[in-house]
C-alpha cells in the first residue's frame, strides 16, 4: 500500500516562495542600506528560479550588512531548507521566529514545520509503513516537532488555514501510520510463533488487557480516565483481529503430514490446494473453531463495554474469553507440554498460596477478592489440563504399545475420533508453550525430585503415560478440591493439596526424557525473551505519547528510582517471608529441593515484575497526553 505524506514537496516550496514573496513587499521599508536591499532582491529572483545556492549567498551578503536583521534571517533559511541543509535553517528560522512582527513570526514557525515535515519524509522514505525501532521514534519525534510549530503559528494568527490543515493532515497521518505499524507488528510476530506460541501469546495478553481494566475505578469520573478506557477498548479490539490467524494456525496444524512415499510436485505453486480433510477432521476443525470464534465474541463485547465505560461489565467478557484459548490449548497441545504447563502453573499458584498464607492470621486474609478469583481460575485450568493428560496418556500408550515404539508427542490424523485432535509432531514442528502462566517450566522443575540430589529414574515414556493414567484423577481431585478452596478464600487449606499435586505432576515427569524438557526450556526461555523485547519496544513508542518538558522527564526518572527501590524492597520482603514460612511449615518446605526452590523464587520475582509491570502501564495511560488530535 503506497502511503503518501501529509506534507508534500510541492507544498513547502510553493509556501516557501510565499514567505519570500512576501518579504519583497517590504524590503524597501526596512533596508537602509541600497546594496542590502539589491541583494534581498535577487536572492528572491534566484530562489524563485530555482537557483537556491545562489540564493542563500545573496542573502548571506545580506546579512553582513544587516546581521540582526530578522528577514535576512528568514530568508536566509528558506534557502538553506530548499537546499536540504535542514540544521543551519531551522537556526535561521528559529532566530527570525522571534521578530516582534508577527506576520513574520507566523511565517517562520510556519516554515519550521514545513522543516520538520520534510525531515520527517526523507527520513521514512517511499515505504514508511515498513519503519522500525530508532526510525520510528526519530520520526514521531519529527511529526511533534511540526504539530508544535503549527500550533505556534495559530498561537499567533488564529486564522492561518495553511498551519490548520496541515495540522489536521498530521493527526490523519500519524494515526493511520501507527496502525499500520502495530498491523505489521502483529504479522511479523504471527510468523515467527507457532500454534501453542501463539496461543500462549493471546491468552497472556488478554490476561493482561483484564488486569489493566481491574486497575481502573468503578466510576470514570475525568477525562483522562475515560482517555484511558478508549484505549483499552482499542487494544482489546485489536486482540480480536488475531482470531481469523488462529483459525488458519489451526487448520494448518490439521493438514495430515506429507507422505514420504508420494512423488513430490515438479512445482511448487504457493497457492496450490491443500489435501481435503478428512469428514472426522472436517468435524474437529468445526469444533475448534467454534471455540475460537466464542473467544473472539467474548473479545468484541469487552471491547464495546470498555468503549461504553461498563468496566465491570468489560472484565466479566474478558474473563470469558480465557475457557475457550485453554481448552484449544488442551485439544492441540502435545502431553509433555501439558505436563509441563501443569508444573510451573502449580508452582507458581503454590509460591501465591505460601506468601498469602504467611500474611493472613488463618490463611484466610493475605489477599484481595481479585486475587483469589485468579488464583481459583488457574487452579481450575490444572485440574483441566490434569483430566487432559488421562486422554492423552491413553492414546499415546495404545498407539506405542501397538507400533512397538513410542510416537512422541502426537498421533496419526486416521486414529482421531470427532473429540480428539492430532497431536503436534516432530515434523510439524509446533514447540510446546502453554497459555500465559502456564508455560513450559524448565527441565530443572520437571525432572528433579522430591530427595533433592538422588538421581532421576530413567527415562521410559510409556512408564510415565502409565503413571499418568494412575496419577491423573488423584492429581485432578486435588487440584479442583484446591480451586474450591481458593474460591472460598482459604489459602491455608489450598496449600497442602497444591503440594501433593505438584509432587504427583514432578513424579510423571521424571520418568520423561530429560532432552524433552531441556528443549521445552530452552524454547519458552527464548519466547520469554522475545516478549519482554516487544514490551520494551512498546514502552519505546508509548514514550512518543508523553510531555517532553523537564518536568516530565524528571518525574520518569523519579518513577524507575522508585521501581527500583521497589525491586529491592519486594525481593527482600519475599526472601523474608520465605524464611518465615519455612520456619513455621517445617517438614513440608524442606522436601524442596535446592533446584525447586530457586525455581519457586523465579516464579514469584516474574509475578512481582509483572504486578509492578501492569501499574507503570496503567499510569501512563493515566498521564499520557494525545498530542496532535486536541481541538484548535
Amino acid at each position: 500500500m503506497n502511503t503518501s505524506h501529509p506534507l508534500q514537496t510541492r507544498t513547502i516550496c510553493r509556501l516557501v516562495v510565499f514567505a519570500l514573496l512576501a518579504w519583497m513587499t517590504s524590503a524597501a521599508a526596512i533596508a537602509t542600506d541600497r546594496e542590502a536591499a539589491k541583494q534581498v532582491r535577487e536572492g528572491v529572483r534566484l530562489h524563485q528560479a530555482g537557483d537556491f545556492e545562489q540564493a542563500a549567498e545573496a542573502f548571506s551578503k545580506a546579512a553582513e550588512t544587516l546581521p540582526a536583521n530578522p528577514r535576512v534571517a528568514f530568508n536566509r533559511g528558506c534557502a538553506l531548507a530548499a537546499q536540504g541543509k535542514h540544521d543551519e535553517a531551522e537556526l535561521l528560522l528559529r532566530e527570525a521566529a522571534l521578530a516582534r512582527d508577527s506576520a513574520l513570526a507566523a511565517a517562520a514557525f510556519y516554515n519550521l514545520g514545513c522543516l520538520a515535515g520534510d525531515q520527517m519524509k526523507t527520513l521514512f522514505g517511499d515505504q514508511p509503513e515498513e519503519a522500525v525501532g530508532e526510525t520510528r521514534e526519530n520520526g514521531l519525534l519529527l511529526v511533534r516537532a511540526a504539530v508544535d510549530h503549527y500550533r505556534n503559528v495559530l498561537r499567533v494568527n488564529t486564522e492561518h488555514a495553511a498551519a490548520r490543515r496541515n495540522l489536521e493532515l498530521l493527526r490523519i497521518w500519524s494515526k493511520h501510520i501507527q496502525d499500520r505499524w502495530a498491523q505489521r507488528d502483529r504479522e511479523r510476530r504471527r510468523e515467527k510463533m507457532n500454534l501453542l506460541e501463539f496461543l500462549a501469546w493471546l491468552q497472556a495478553e488478554q490476561r493482561q488487557t483484564r488486569a489493566m481494566a481491574k486497575g481502573l475505578p468503578g466510576k470514570l469520573d475525568s477525562p483522562t480516565l475515560r482517555q484511558t478506557a478508549r484505549k483499552l477498548a482499542a487494544t482489546q479490539r485489536a486482540l480480536t483481529l488475531e482470531i481469523e490467524p488462529l483459525k488458519v494456525k489451526l487448520d494448518e496444524a490439521l493438514q495430515p503430514p506429507p507422505d514420504p512415499a508420494a512423488q513430490p510436485p515438479a512445482t511448487s505453486a504457493p497457492n496450490a490446494p491443500k489435501p481435503a480433510l478428512s469428514p472426522e477432521m472436517l468435524q474437529a476443525r468445526q469444533a475448534l473453531h467454534g471455540l475460537a470464534d466464542h473467544a473472539g465474541q467474548s473479545m468484541s463485547h469487552a471491547a464495546d463495554e470498555l468503549a461504553n465505560r461498563n468496566v465491570s461489565s468489560a472484565i466479566v467478557e474478558q474473563t470469558e474469553v480465557l475457557p475457550p484459548l485453554n481448552q484449544l490449548f488442551e485439544l492441540v497441545a502435545p502431553f509433555e507440554a501439558i505436563l509441563s504447563a501443569a508444573i510451573k502453573s502449580e508452582t507458581a499458584l503454590i509460591e501465591t498460596s505460601t506468601q498469602a498464607t504467611a500474611g493472613g492470621s488463618a490463611g484466610t486474609t493475605g489477599g484481595t477478592r481479585s486475587d483469589f478469583e485468579e488464583a481459583a481460575e488457574d487452579q481450575r485450568f490444572v485440574s483441566g489440563w490434569s483430566r487432559m493428560l488421562i486422554r492423552k496418556a491413553e492414546q499415546l500408550l495404545a498407539e506405542a504399545e501397538s507400533a512397538g515404539d513410542v510416537v512422541s508427542g502426537g498421533v496419526r490424523p486416521t486414529d482421531i475420533s470427532p473429540t480428539e485432535i492430532p497431536l503436534p509432531t516432530a515434523e510439524t514442528d509446533v514447540t510446546p508453550a502453554a497459555p500465559s502462566d502456564a508455560a513450559a517450566d524448565s527441565s530443572q522443575t520437571a525432572t528433579s525430585t522430591s530427595g533433592g540430589d538422588s538421581a532421576p529414574p530413567p527415562a521410559d515414556p510409556k512408564a510415565a503415560y502409565r503413571k499418568a493414567i494412575e496419577l491423573g484423577p488423584r492429581i485432578e481431585n486435588l487440584t479442583s478440591e484446591a480451586a474450591a478452596d481458593l474460591q472460598q478464600q482459604a489459602w491455608s487449606e489450598a496449600l497442602p493439596k497444591q503440594e501433593e499435586a505438584l509432587e504427583l505432576l514432578q513424579e510423571i515427569a521424571e520418568l520423561l526424557p530429560p532432552q524433552e524438557q531441556e528443549n521445552e526450556d530452552q524454547e519458552q526461555q527464548d519466547q520469554e525473551n522475545q516478549d519482554e523485547q516487544d514490551k520494551e519496544d512498546q514502552e519505546k513508542d508509548g514514550e512518543q505519547d508523553k510531555p517532553s518538558d523537564d518536568e516530565q522527564k524528571k518525574k520518569q526518572d523519579h518513577d524507575q528510582k522508585d521501581s527500583k527501590q521497589e525491586d529491592d524492597a519486594d525481593k527482600k520482603k519475599s526472601n523474608e517471608e520465605r524464611e518465615k514460612s519455612k520456619k513455621e511449615q517445617g517438614q513440608p518446605q524442606e522436601k524442596l529441593s535446592r533446584q525447586q526452590a530457586e525455581s519457586l523464587l523465579r516464579q514469584v520475582r516474574e509475578r512481582e515484575r509483572e504486578h509492578r509491570e501492569i501499574e507503570k502501564e496503567i499510569r501512563r495511560l493515566l498521564q499520557s497526553h494525545i498530542f496532535v488530535e486536541k481541538d484548535w
